[in-house]
């Protein structure tokens, strides 16, 4: 009995103790409902023990959350029997409407944390009627959406079509119009194996022959002297063009070497790379070759490569399907061309037959083909000038002793023939090799020392990287013109040429010229020694060479106005430009187009335009056009029309069904 006194006196004394130890923290609003802008309070009481530290929480911004803003706050706080009673109040408005949240509050009292309670705060908006503001209009009955988005779908939908259907209707009558057909069709032409005569002017390679001396082998070593001749007889591209065409893949794809190159051959680092470098390529082409990178071709010497190498490709990822294809040719022939390096000659057996006549011998040469070699991978690419001596009909006469009977002999009398025209191709070859038109021999051997140690150049002008472009500022100029793919003379060049004094009508300047860069060179005269014998050379005629001369045909005829820029469009050798265009020299000797907007109108597959049809043409007529050669050689009739661009769209008319007869 004792203890359970002795108990609840204990219990008697600690009750109030603990309760005074233990603190507590509320939060209420003054109102829970307010309207956008008007304000409430909100208070945050905590009781606890007389001198209890309390941590009133940090507000950030002024903000209690993201919708409500605290706009003031104050402390006050009273004391009894030795409890203290201490309030927080917050003055909080809001400015969006709808049911928002007071959030919970945390209350540090003692290092102890006590956390209130989150509550509801409805903000309203209330319409006011500015002119009768005593007379409030009562709240608006929820209303629901007069539509809904199923409704809306039908007409979403339609009205795409319509427009749809108005786009096309548009299309049609624009094209009918006009005169065009309703799809453009572009022609496909069929590809044929590579022209064997864009190969024949290769320089020909020294033949190995075999131990026997009955057979004898055929490499392919040249990289970049046919390129541009190659292009021109096989697709119908100017050397300009092709130039232009390996500038591309050299800057939009990175997907061949250096592109003014004038070097056959290759250094030996490249054959190393050559496996990397051929997969890449075969990748982009979509191919599989049987090549043997153990194989090692005359192509690869160091001691032959100057400042530049072979044109070959780069080990890039430029797929031929995302090229033009114009670039996507070129790309091809020169991929062929470095693929070859790394596949077997091809075997001749070769049959020579001499008879002994009066007064000399008869020697008679048959050579047929015994292993393909590349030629089985690439049956067009060839060393050969021209066709293999079987296509002569050379008859193949084994070895051994023969006797010939019945022989007989003519004589037919004929004309000798001029040399046939030249084409860009052939031109640029002999561009290169001009020292065997000059009859002074110490001249021609000076021209030929010029390019002593230079591949494929034999005393020439100009190099590989300018001559295309002299060609064509000699289209522009007026001085050459194209007709039917052969380069020809302008009257114009004519009578210039017949101006010029003999000393700078030939090539004897240039050989001069060179030995005093050779001088130059060599320490042996000034710097300045070559512009000064220009000069020199220059005053020398120019009081007596063309004292009262004048060019025929050097007036430039105006045809009509540009579709770019609106100015005068003229008439230069072949050629129809624009008369904004400016070109500028270059310090390589190549000529820039720096100014203008570019339009030329050159011709259509092989058609040059006469004076008339580019009027016409200009003045956004049609011009039909006959005998048109396509790039596979194939002849068709078609009409032109020139686009706003300056491009020439062709336009070809359906063929009209035939009539079938009732059976």
């Amino acid at each position: 009995m004792r203890k359970q006194t002795i108990l609840l006196l204990v219990l008697g004394v600690l009750t109030p103790i603990l309760a005074l130890a233990q603190a507590k923290v509320t939060a209420r609003l003054d109102s829970t409902r307010i309207k956008v802008g008007s304000q409430c309070r909100l208070v945050v009481e905590v009781s606890a023990r007389q001198g209890a530290r309390i941590l009133w929480p940090t507000l950030k911004d002024h903000h209690l959350s993201k919708e409500i803003e605290v706009v003031g706050q104050r402390t006050e706080g009273d004391n009894e029997e030795g409890q203290s009673t201490m309030r927080k109040v917050y003055t909080l408005t809001a400015w969006d409407e709808g049911r928002q949240t007071v959030p919970a509050l945390t209350v540090d009292v003692d290092g102890k944390k006590y956390k209130t309670e989150a509550i509801a705060l409805e903000v309203a908006t209330v319409q006011t009627d500015s002119i009768r503001p005593d007379d409030p209009k009562p709240p608006y009955d929820v209303q629901e959406l007069p539509f809904s988005q199923e409704e809306w779908t039908p007409i979403y939908l339609w009205s795409l079509l319509a427009l749809l259907l108005t786009i096309v209707g548009w299309y049609l009558f624009s094209r009918l119009r006009s005169g065009k057909p309703i799809i453009s069709r572009k022609q496909i032409l069929r590809q044929e194996p590579p022209h064997q005569k864009a190969l024949w002017r290769i320089n020909e390679i020294k033949a190995a022959r075999l131990e026997g001396g009955d057979d004898q082998k055929e490499y392919y070593t040249l990289l970049t002297e046919a390129l541009r001749r190659y292009m021109s007889e096989r697709f119908g591209f100017t050397a300009a063009e092709t130039q232009q065409i390996t500038q591309d893949l050299r800057d939009k794809y990175k997907a061949i070497t250096y592109n003014r190159s004038d070097s056959q051959y290759l250094k030996e680092e490249h054959r190393e790379q050559a496996p990397a470098v051929l997969a890449q390529a075969m990748k982009n082409l979509g191919v599989r070759w049987p090549l043997d990178y153990r194989l090692h071709s005359k192509a690869f010497n160091d001691g032959n490569v100057t400042a530049h190498h072979g044109i070959i490709p780069q080990e890039a990822d430029a797929p031929v399907s995302a090229m033009e294809p114009d670039e996507a040719k070129v790309y091809t022939a020169i991929c062929e061309r470095y693929a070859v390096q790394f596949l077997p000659p091809a075997v001749y057996d070769v049959s020579e037959s001499t008879v002994s006549v009066d007064g000399g011998a008869l020697k008679l040469t048959a050579k047929r083909l015994s292993d393909a070699g590349f030629k089985a991978v690439f049956p067009n690419i060839s060393n050969s000038r021209g066709r293999e001596d079987s296509d002569t009909g050379n008859p193949w006469v084994p070895a051994g002793s023969h006797t010939l009977a019945g022989i007989s002999c003519s004589i037919t009398e004929g004309e000798t023939t001029p040399p046939a025209p030249y084409t860009e191709g052939t031109l640029i070859t002999d561009m290169a090799s001009i020292a065997k038109y000059v009859k002074d021999p110490e001249i021609r051997e000076i021209l030929k020392r010029k390019d002593d140690g230079k591949k494929g150049e034999h005393g020439g002008i100009g190099t590989t990287a300018t001559r295309s472009s002299i060609i064509e500022g000699l289209k522009t100029r007026g001085y050459l013109e194209e007709r039917k793919g052969k380069v020809r003379a302008t009257d114009k060049a004519k009578a210039f040429y017949a101006l010029l004094p003999p000393e700078i009508r030939g090539a004897d300047v240039t050989a001069r010229w060179w030995l005093i860069q050779q001088d130059i060179a060599d320490g042996k005269a000034d710097v300045n020694a070559l512009q000064d014998s220009v000069i020199e050379v220059f005053n020398h005629h120019r009081e007596t060479a063309y004292v009262g001369a004048s060019i025929a045909g050097a007036g430039k005829t105006v045809v009509g106005k540009c579709p770019k820029c609106g100015k005068d469009v003229i008439k230069t050798g072949s050629i129809y430009a624009c008369s904004s265009i400016k070109n500028e020299k270059q310090e390589d000797g190549t000529w820039k187009e720096v100014a203008g907007c570019g339009f030329k109108l050159f011709g259509f597959c092989t058609k040059k335009f006469t004076e008339k049809q580019a009027a016409s043409l200009l003045d956004g007529k049609a011009v039909s056009l006959r005998g048109c050669k396509s790039k596979a050689g194939k002849t068709f009739d078609c009409t032109v029309v020139l686009q706003k661009d300056g491009s020439i769209e062709p336009i070809f008319t359906p063929r009209k069904p035939t009539k079938k007869g009732r059976r």
